[in-house]
């Protein structure tokens, strides 16, 4: 049993602190460690500038406070193809499920051309990865509100609503 959670979360938060730094590219880039808005954000970059050929990002819209929305395209041509669409972060305090989008996209840019069935499913459809589905509630949990203190997540705004309902 766990005697003190508090000072485990605060190292935690701590260790992920210390690992902060702009990676120069996906191979760089930490992921072992919780990342912020800013630093996701930056990985989509990273991602598309290392694979234009297989995945684009697309602005789908502004949250209530102005943040930028993206979802990733992985994709190799053609029009009107089937699709499927993956969203992660809903709730913006489960940080493993921003890490997993991430992960998710670099393996898909890793699995592409490598892997024959992964590589037939892409040829055939595209897909559409939203790694960040809640910017705004994101960004607050990164605040200087301390992540794990806070036992709601952050839905405000005149049109907020929980997203997985």
């Amino acid at each position: 049993m766990i005697e003190d959670v508090q000072s485990l979360l605060d190292e935690e938060q701590e260790q992920m602190f210390a690992f902060r730094s702009r990676a120069r590219s996906t191979d760089t880039f930490n992921y072992a460690t919780y990342h912020t808005l800013e630093e996701i954000y930056d990985f989509l970059d990273l991602l598309v500038a290392e694979n234009p050929h297989l995945v684009s990002k697309i602005q789908i819209g502004n949250t209530y406070e102005g943040r930028p929305i993206y979802v990733l395209k992985f994709s190799t041509g053609g029009s009107k193809r089937p699709a499927i669409w993956i969203d992660t972060g809903i709730h913006s305090r489960e940080w493993v499920t921003q890490a997993s989008g991430v992960w998710f996209a670099k393996k898909i840019t890793q699995d592409y051309g490598q892997d024959a069935a992964f590589t037939a499913i892409l040829d055939t459809l595209d897909i559409f990865l939203e790694i960040v589905t809640n910017p705004d509630g994101f960004a607050f949990t990164h605040s200087t509100v301390p992540a794990f203190s806070c036992p709601w997540g952050k839905q405000d705004g005149p049109l907020a609503s929980k997203l997985h309902k």
